[in-house]
């Protein structure tokens, strides 16, 4: 299954929280999760150190398991690329964008789009999102999308 918060760019696991003895799905790119019980939706997730936070854990202290991805997911990701091959130059382009960022998406304060104004993907995308933990500057992925 392909995760829905981050465009395509991830897959969702699914994975057994050993402490709390429940199952979620988890994106392999942007950390966004889901009870298993729960339909897996663009504005339902919960960010999995948000997540465990709630539930009295840090990402260290708790024990995850991989179950596997969901379904058998032999499609290939619909993911883009950076027009840089310079990884210092990508590294660079994310804190300019990061310091032009304005607010975060009102259904998502842990994701920011920025219109770069100018050509920043391999398919002519001019665009950045930033997915980070909400409420920080900790930057789970980031990637170029069309505006």
């Amino acid at each position: 299954m392909i995760c829905p918060r981050c465009d395509d760019q991830g897959l969702l696991c699914r994975a057994r929280i050993i402490n709390l003895g429940i199952e979620i799905y988890v994106c392999d790119e942007c950390n966004a999760c889901w009870p298993v019980s729960e339909k897996v939706g663009s504005k339902n997730f919960k960010d999995l150190t948000v997540f465990l936070e709630e539930q009295g854990l840090t990402y260290e202290e708790s024990e995850i398991e991989d179950l596997g991805y969901v379904e058998s997911q032999v499609m290939e990701k619909n993911r883009t690329f950076f027009n840089i091959a310079s990884e210092d130059k990508i590294i660079a382009l994310i804190d300019e964008v990061w310091a032009n960022k304005s607010a975060p998406l009102v259904f998502d304060p842990g994701v920011y789009v920025i219109d770069m104004q100018r050509v920043i993907g391999i398919n002519g995308e001019t665009g950045m999102k930033i997915i980070v933990k909400p409420g920080t500057a900790e930057i789970k992925t980031a990637y170029p999308i069309k505006i």
